[in-house]
């Protein structure tokens, strides 16, 4: 169990979005699985067996994979154990298991594969291995148990402790916080106390600056938006490739605490300004047009603040979460400086409701039609600018906006909240779409242009019988439907078909009787007509 959970750990650090199946009440085949971008499904079967295989465990792996290939849309079955196949378990898998898969693919991953994945994590060489492993043994010879952490969570809590007492000792006003962050070390330095920074000042000067004229552009942006951090507070990091370097002067002895770290190439600088308490403040976002008038408008809910040299930064999102809005608000006007632009960032929307997210889009489309932006709180104004040309230009806002009515739709007819959703196969956004303007009274014509429908094998002839002189007509179908959508199947009640001109194009192999296993009767619409979804009634 311990290195199927291994392997389980891998895939996911390999695959995100796999989805694991615990296997002891039956997992159907499928002890993991990934479901690809077009909709097909890759499951991983994860076997322990790391010597060759006897006859039952093949007999095992061939259940495993039977069951995994009664589910829809098996794109491919990927066999990971550790174990290295032999000849004969080539030709087994090969031959047996890639016909018994038949047109899914079938891969075997084995020991020398696992090996070159497991070299890098030594998190999970360490899971499998314990404390037998080779690191840690050469590491108790030499009395540094606690240098690779042997007692687990003990000894790194010890650790950090011992790292954080001798980090505070450092300066006495300055507080040292070293952490780890997908492998990159960082370095925050606070005050210990508010006042400490006027006791021992350390002015911190960034150069802006890029050596490619591609980068010279956004170097000057990014050193705008630095700089409206430093006047009104917030959150920012500037990428090495807009930095020229930083020149920090400080007192002698906490200047040395920085010894040669400014001589190293530089990969980013982060800035973070002090937060401020605010109780949530609600306003609005409005769309105002050249005549000034409000065009549209999305509530708003503004709950952090943080501070700057000059002002305040207050931060605010719509209700739906989908739009968030940073505004800087001056302590005071001044004429020397220029008054400085809300910033304002859009998406993702996965996952929120539709219902909110209609009113802050309408504001958006409107912005993007020329309108201004501005947020008010009560009767104060405190915030103004133009849309940005990125995201006023983003092409999927008009898409966003139509599939949100879409959901609005369906919502309303079955009752039930969909929230918006993420990546959403194409055939079921065209689905959604079709069945919300049935809804809203269209008749809908469909991108198909056939329809199969299975025969009982002793009821061809009467079937045929009845199409007798009838080579062409129209039929109506009336069904209870449903609309699959994200892995969520939402029933719509009746819904009905129209083809009003259908040929059954087989008749000629249906009459010969030539079919193998079940009949089928196959339509194609004629007469340059289609297949419509009629208008569905509201419950």
């Amino acid at each position: 169990m311990k290195v199927e959970r291994a392997i389980k750990a891998l895939l996911r650090d390999l695959h995100p979005g796999l989805r694991s199946l615990e296997g002891s009440g039956g997992d159907g085949g499928r002890d993991a699985f990934l479901v690809e971008q077009d909709g097909t499904m890759c499951v991983f079967e994860i076997k322990s067996y790391a010597r060759p295989l006897n006859n039952g465990q093949k007999k095992k792996i061939e259940h495993s994979l039977r069951n995994a290939l009664t589910h829809d849309r098996i794109g491919a079955w990927v066999l990971v154990l550790p174990h290295d196949h032999t000849p004969t378990e080539e030709t087994w898998f090969d031959q047996k298991i890639a016909t018994i898969a038949a047109p899914v693919t079938v891969q075997w991953l084995g020991r020398d594969w696992l090996d070159k994945q497991f070299a890098p994590r030594g998190d999970l060489q360490r899971y499998v291995e314990g404390p037998d492993s080779q690191l840690l043994k050469r590491a108790q010879q030499h009395s540094m148990e606690q240098a690779v952490l042997a007692g687990g969570l003990p000894d790194l809590a010890q650790r950090q402790t011992a790292l954080g007492q001798l980090a505070d000792e450092l300066s006495p006003f300055w507080r040292i916080e070293p952490a780890t962050v997908d492998g990159q070390t960082t370095i925050q330095i606070r005050p210990k106390r508010p006042d400490f920074p006027d006791d021992d000042p350390v002015a911190v000067d960034v150069r802006f600056g890029a050596a490619s004229p591609a980068d010279r552009s956004a170097a000057q942006q990014a050193q705008t938006a630095y700089e409206q951090v430093v006047a009104f507070g917030g959150q920012i990091a500037i990428d090495r490739r807009y930095l020229d370097g930083i020149d920090i002067t400080a007192s002698t002895e906490t200047a040395s605490l920085f010894g040669n770290l400014l001589s190293r190439p530089i990969q980013s600088v982060e800035l973070s300004t002090p937060s401020e308490p605010t109780a949530p403040l609600t306003g609005q976002l409005e769309a105002i047009s050249s005549a000034n008038r409000i065009t549209a408008s999305a509530r708003i809910i503004a709950d952090q603040r943080r501070r700057g040299i000059r002002g305040t930064t207050l931060y605010a999102r719509d209700e739906s979460g989908g739009v968030s809005l940073a505004i800087p608000v001056p302590d005071q006007v001044d004429p020397g400086h220029p008054a400085a632009s809300m910033r304002l960032t859009v998406g993702p929307f996965t996952g929120c409701q539709p219902d909110t997210a209609q009113h802050v889009l309408a504001v958006l489309l409107a912005a993007g039609n020329g309108d201004r932006l501005q947020v008010r709180f009560g009767r104060s104004l405190k915030g103004l600018t133009q849309l940005g040309t990125t995201v006023a230009s983003l092409p999927d806002l008009h898409h966003l906006a139509e599939l949100v009515a879409d959901l609005i739709t369906v919502q309303d007819h079955t009752g039930r909240d969909i929230a918006i959703p993420g990546d959403c196969p194409v055939r079921e956004l065209e689905a959604l779409n079709t069945i919300a303007r049935a809804i809203r009274g269209e008749r809908v014509r469909l991108s198909i242009e056939s329809l199969s429908f299975e025969l009982h094998a002793d009821r061809v002839d009467e079937f045929l019988a009845v199409h007798a002189g009838r080579p062409e007509s129209g039929m109506v179908i009336n069904l209870d439907g449903q609309l699959d959508l994200t892995n969520t199947t939402y029933p719509l009640g009746p819904i009905s078909y129209h083809a009003p001109n259908v040929v059954l194009a087989n008749h000629a192999e249906l009459l010969a009787g030539n079919w193998d296993g079940q009949p089928v009767a196959r339509y194609t619409t004629s007469g340059g007509e289609g297949i419509y979804l009629l208008p569905i009634p509201t419950p």
